[in-house]
Protein backbone atom coordinates (compact mmCIF):
# COMPACT_ATOMS: atom_id res chain seq x y z
CA UNK A 1 0.00 0.00 0.00
CA UNK A 2 2.60 2.61 1.06
CA UNK A 3 4.51 1.52 -1.96
CA UNK A 4 1.09 2.07 -4.38
CA UNK A 5 0.76 5.62 -2.77
CA UNK A 6 4.56 6.31 -3.52
CA UNK A 7 3.99 5.53 -6.81
CA UNK A 8 1.37 7.65 -7.34
CA UNK A 9 2.37 10.61 -5.61
CA UNK A 10 5.79 10.14 -7.60
CA UNK A 11 3.63 9.61 -11.15
CA UNK A 12 1.23 12.86 -10.23
CA UNK A 13 4.60 14.89 -9.26
CA UNK A 14 6.21 13.84 -12.98
CA UNK A 15 3.04 14.90 -14.65
CA UNK A 16 3.27 18.01 -13.22
CA UNK A 17 6.34 19.12 -14.13
CA UNK A 18 6.30 17.56 -17.30
CA UNK A 19 3.23 19.43 -18.23
CA UNK A 20 3.98 23.14 -17.00
CA UNK A 21 5.77 24.91 -19.81
CA UNK A 22 7.09 28.44 -19.64
CA UNK A 23 4.13 30.70 -20.61
CA UNK A 24 4.66 32.81 -23.98
CA UNK A 25 3.69 35.94 -24.04
CA UNK A 26 0.75 36.68 -26.45
CA UNK A 27 1.45 39.05 -29.29
CA UNK A 28 -0.64 42.03 -29.66
CA UNK A 29 -3.86 41.92 -31.93
CA UNK A 30 -3.33 45.22 -32.96
CA UNK A 31 -0.26 47.97 -33.85
CA UNK A 32 -0.11 50.96 -32.16
CA UNK A 33 -0.53 53.82 -34.53
CA UNK A 34 0.51 56.57 -32.57
CA UNK A 35 0.51 58.64 -29.31
CA UNK A 36 -3.44 59.47 -28.57
CA UNK A 37 -2.08 62.52 -26.77
CA UNK A 38 -0.12 63.77 -29.46
CA UNK A 39 -2.89 63.16 -32.52
CA UNK A 40 -5.03 65.17 -29.96
CA UNK A 41 -3.27 68.14 -29.75
CA UNK A 42 -2.75 67.65 -33.31
CA UNK A 43 -5.97 68.16 -33.87
CA UNK A 44 -6.75 71.19 -31.26
CA UNK A 45 -4.02 72.92 -33.19
CA UNK A 46 -5.57 72.78 -36.31
CA UNK A 47 -8.67 73.48 -34.82
CA UNK A 48 -7.69 76.65 -32.91
CA UNK A 49 -5.85 77.49 -36.56
CA UNK A 50 -9.19 77.34 -38.56
CA UNK A 51 -11.47 79.27 -35.72
CA UNK A 52 -8.25 82.38 -35.77
CA UNK A 53 -8.87 81.95 -39.76
CA UNK A 54 -12.98 82.91 -38.65
CA UNK A 55 -12.08 85.71 -36.40
CA UNK A 56 -9.74 87.53 -38.82
CA UNK A 57 -12.55 87.04 -41.62
CA UNK A 58 -15.17 88.29 -39.22
CA UNK A 59 -13.14 91.58 -37.98
CA UNK A 60 -12.26 92.56 -41.79
CA UNK A 61 -15.85 92.16 -42.33
CA UNK A 62 -15.99 95.20 -39.84
CA UNK A 63 -13.32 97.08 -41.32
CA UNK A 64 -14.58 100.22 -39.47
CA UNK A 65 -13.64 98.91 -36.47
CA UNK A 66 -10.13 98.04 -34.74
CA UNK A 67 -10.37 95.16 -32.85
CA UNK A 68 -7.96 94.57 -29.79
CA UNK A 69 -5.90 91.49 -29.59
CA UNK A 70 -5.65 90.63 -25.93
CA UNK A 71 -2.61 88.71 -24.51
CA UNK A 72 -5.47 86.01 -23.56
CA UNK A 73 -6.04 84.82 -27.27
CA UNK A 74 -9.56 86.89 -27.71
CA UNK A 75 -10.48 90.13 -30.04
CA UNK A 76 -12.34 92.77 -28.72
CA UNK A 77 -13.54 96.40 -29.33
CA UNK A 78 -14.66 99.30 -26.96
CA UNK A 79 -18.14 100.00 -28.27
CA UNK A 80 -18.38 103.11 -25.45
CA UNK A 81 -15.72 103.44 -23.53
CA UNK A 82 -15.23 105.50 -19.85
CA UNK A 83 -12.50 107.76 -20.02
CA UNK A 84 -12.91 109.59 -16.25
CA UNK A 85 -12.63 106.30 -14.51
CA UNK A 86 -9.57 104.29 -14.20
CA UNK A 87 -11.37 101.34 -11.76
CA UNK A 88 -11.24 98.25 -13.37
CA UNK A 89 -12.48 94.74 -11.64
CA UNK A 90 -9.84 93.25 -9.33
CA UNK A 91 -9.97 90.38 -7.24
CA UNK A 92 -12.50 90.03 -4.59
CA UNK A 93 -14.48 92.82 -6.55
CA UNK A 94 -18.34 92.08 -7.01
CA UNK A 95 -19.17 93.35 -10.87
CA UNK A 96 -22.40 93.33 -12.11
CA UNK A 97 -22.78 92.98 -15.94
CA UNK A 98 -25.65 91.96 -18.57
CA UNK A 99 -23.95 90.63 -21.96
CA UNK A 100 -25.58 88.97 -24.86
CA UNK A 101 -24.01 86.00 -26.85
CA UNK A 102 -24.03 85.79 -30.66
CA UNK A 103 -22.63 83.52 -33.11
CA UNK A 104 -20.49 85.22 -35.91
CA UNK A 105 -23.04 85.19 -38.79
CA UNK A 106 -24.65 88.26 -36.04
CA UNK A 107 -27.36 85.56 -35.04
CA UNK A 108 -28.14 86.32 -31.64
CA UNK A 109 -28.38 83.11 -29.51
CA UNK A 110 -28.87 84.55 -26.17
CA UNK A 111 -30.31 88.18 -25.66
CA UNK A 112 -29.63 90.54 -22.75
CA UNK A 113 -33.35 90.39 -21.79
CA UNK A 114 -33.17 86.26 -21.63
CA UNK A 115 -30.00 85.88 -19.42
CA UNK A 116 -30.62 89.11 -17.24
CA UNK A 117 -28.34 90.85 -15.08
CA UNK A 118 -25.19 88.85 -13.37
CA UNK A 119 -23.09 89.36 -10.95
CA UNK A 120 -19.74 87.73 -10.73
CA UNK A 121 -16.82 87.91 -7.54
CA UNK A 122 -13.63 88.51 -9.81
CA UNK A 123 -11.27 85.55 -9.51
CA UNK A 124 -13.53 83.57 -6.66
CA UNK A 125 -16.51 82.14 -9.13
CA UNK A 126 -16.45 80.00 -11.78
CA UNK A 127 -16.72 81.92 -15.47
CA UNK A 128 -16.11 80.63 -18.28
CA UNK A 129 -12.42 81.90 -19.29
CA UNK A 130 -12.94 84.49 -21.74
CA UNK A 131 -15.51 86.48 -19.71
CA UNK A 132 -13.48 86.02 -16.76
CA UNK A 133 -10.73 87.72 -18.69
CA UNK A 134 -12.48 90.10 -20.47
CA UNK A 135 -14.49 91.45 -17.35
CA UNK A 136 -11.43 92.02 -16.07
CA UNK A 137 -11.01 94.85 -18.94
CA UNK A 138 -13.27 96.86 -18.32
CA UNK A 139 -14.42 99.85 -16.59
CA UNK A 140 -17.79 100.85 -14.80
CA UNK A 141 -20.55 101.65 -17.85
CA UNK A 142 -18.49 100.29 -20.40
CA UNK A 143 -19.98 98.15 -23.30
CA UNK A 144 -17.23 95.70 -25.26
CA UNK A 145 -17.72 93.02 -27.90
CA UNK A 146 -15.53 90.71 -27.44
CA UNK A 147 -14.48 87.82 -29.75
CA UNK A 148 -14.20 84.32 -28.34
CA UNK A 149 -12.63 81.50 -29.86
CA UNK A 150 -14.08 78.12 -28.74
CA UNK A 151 -11.94 76.93 -26.33
CA UNK A 152 -11.91 80.37 -24.28
CA UNK A 153 -16.16 79.93 -24.23
CA UNK A 154 -18.04 76.51 -24.01
CA UNK A 155 -15.20 74.54 -26.24
CA UNK A 156 -15.72 71.32 -27.58
CA UNK A 157 -18.76 70.61 -25.41
CA UNK A 158 -21.04 73.45 -26.48
CA UNK A 159 -23.88 74.45 -23.76
CA UNK A 160 -26.07 71.26 -25.28
CA UNK A 161 -28.67 73.99 -26.30
CA UNK A 162 -27.88 77.13 -28.81
CA UNK A 163 -23.85 76.87 -28.60
CA UNK A 164 -22.91 74.34 -31.01
CA UNK A 165 -19.16 72.21 -30.12
CA UNK A 166 -16.16 74.30 -31.27
CA UNK A 167 -18.30 77.51 -31.66
CA UNK A 168 -16.64 80.84 -31.96
CA UNK A 169 -18.82 83.75 -30.27
CA UNK A 170 -19.56 87.22 -30.43
CA UNK A 171 -20.15 88.54 -26.38
CA UNK A 172 -21.30 91.91 -26.14
CA UNK A 173 -20.92 92.58 -22.41
CA UNK A 174 -21.93 95.63 -20.73
CA UNK A 175 -20.46 96.39 -16.97
CA UNK A 176 -22.93 98.06 -15.05
CA UNK A 177 -21.31 98.16 -11.55
CA UNK A 178 -17.49 97.17 -9.76
CA UNK A 179 -18.02 96.83 -5.96
CA UNK A 180 -14.79 96.40 -3.80
CA UNK A 181 -13.96 94.04 -1.47
CA UNK A 182 -15.90 94.42 1.86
Amino acid sequence: MKKTAFLLSFFISICLLTSCKETEARKPVAKSTGNPAMSSAERNKEQNKAEEQLLKEFMAKDSLKQYISSNQGFYYIYEHQNVRDSIRPQKGNLVEYEYEISDLEGNILYSKANIGIKSYLVDQEDLLIGLRQGLKLMKKNEQVTFIFPSHLAYGYSGDQDKIGINQPLVYNVHLINIQKEQ
